[in-house]
């Protein structure tokens, strides 16, 4: 086990008292095959946008406050309580994220660093807030893009509609994007974790853009570190739910199913 391993056992936060999803709640028995005794209703809440009135400046970054009122629970019955928390939103909590140095070389990869989620406790603290709301009565669900998505925000520098930057350094960069790819993987699994750690029953992989991506070229680049994150996560965490959901996905189903999910979201 890694020396961050142990300090993130050490550190593991309480969630005595929050309760356990109900058999209502739909991702368990869902994520196990069993046969459900409802339709599943959710309701979906971005931590880093939903509630702009609440929202202060801490360090330079857009950070939710713990101190505004939370109150993600609607006045309807629901059996999973999804909740959003990517760093790349954190961000750009107000509109789409946009990165003021993209990566296109050697000398880019230099900025990169392990994931800080001392700063990211806010998020946390939301987390157990939101099972704490939703009791015994939903599931929480947490959600993270996957590689490839958040390498095209920071390679292309922001929203695009053709991909071309990224598309390209697979062919005349292969070794930056991989080690880009690599770097993120981890990063991502170690958020994941720290999300099941504050009270996520479920976690949602997002990869919004691997749709972009033929066949063969998406086996490389995307879904391969996907697999990494699963079997890092599974390690630790086996019994957690994962999700998987590509936009745009209907003909990457078959490709879909060795990953090593629980379920495979349809679009």
């Amino acid at each position: 086990m890694r020396k961050e391993e142990v300090a993130s056992v050490a550190a593991k936060p309480s969630l005595a008292g929050l309760g356990s999803p109900s058999p209502l709640s739909c991702v368990p028995p869902l994520a196990s095959g069993s046969p459900l005794s409802c339709s599943p209703k959710w309701t979906y809440t971005y931590l880093e946008a939903a509630w702009s009135d609440h929202w202060q400046s801490v360090e330079g970054s857009l950070c939710y406050s713990s101190k505004a009122p939370f109150s993600p629970k609607p006045h309807f019955s629901v059996t999973c309580s999804a909740s959003s928390s990517d760093p790349l939103l954190v961000k750009a909590a107000r509109g789409e994220p946009v990165i003021q140095s993209p990566i296109h070389s050697e000398e880019g990869l230099k900025a990169l660093h392990p994931i800080d989620l001392e700063k990211l406790s806010f998020i946390g603290d939301s987390l157990k807030k939101l099972r704490k709301e939703v009791g015994g009565d939903a599931s929480v669900l947490g959600f993270m893009g996957a590689p490839w998505t958040i390498a095209t925000y920071i390679v292309e520098g922001g929203t695009t509609r053709t991909y071309t930057t990224i598309k390209s350094m697979c062919h005349t960069a292969p070794h930056l994007l991989r080690t880009l790819l690599s770097h993120l993987g981890q990063a991502i699994a170690d958020y994941v974790v720290f999300q099941v750690e504050y009270g996520t029953h479920c976690i949602q992989i997002f990869d919004s853009w691997g749709g972009q991506l033929p066949p063969d070229m998406r086996e490389r680049w995307s879904k391969s570190y996907i697999k990494e994150i699963i079997d890092l996560v599974k390690k630790r965490y086996p019994e957690t739910p994962i999700v998987l959901y590509i936009n745009g996905n209907g003909g990457l189903l078959e490709r879909m199913k060795d990953t090593g999910v629980d379920v495979i979201g349809l679009d």
